[in-house]
């Protein structure tokens, strides 16, 4: 999965590795829908999912895709997808 993320919260791919097994408990995503598709242009794409996640949480969000030679991969950034007017929460997590 990580040589299908471009991530620029981590400097090498060593470190994006271990964060997302660390993170694969509580966030691993179990089913997914896709809502939309569009901004699509040769070189980029913006997809609209529902994501329902391992701790019961429900979340609409965007995902940035670009593509890296010949490739599509998700972008993820430093700017945070819940300021994206396409973020929703559906269903927060039990207990919260």
């Amino acid at each position: 999965m990580a040589d299908l993320v471009i991530d620029e919260r981590f400097p090498d791919r060593q470190k994006r590795i271990e964060d997302y097994e660390a993170s694969a408990n509580d966030s691993a995503v179990e089913e997914y829908e896709i809502k939309e598709v569009k901004d699509v242009t040769e070189e980029t794409a913006k997809v609209v999912a529902v994501l329902t996640l391992k701790d019961g949480s429900v979340y609409q969000v965007p995902l940035n895709l670009v593509k890296e030679a010949g490739e599509w991969k998700l972008h993820i950034g430093f700017e945070g997808i819940n300021k994206d007017k396409d973020f929703k929460t559906i269903k927060p997590a039990a207990g919260f």
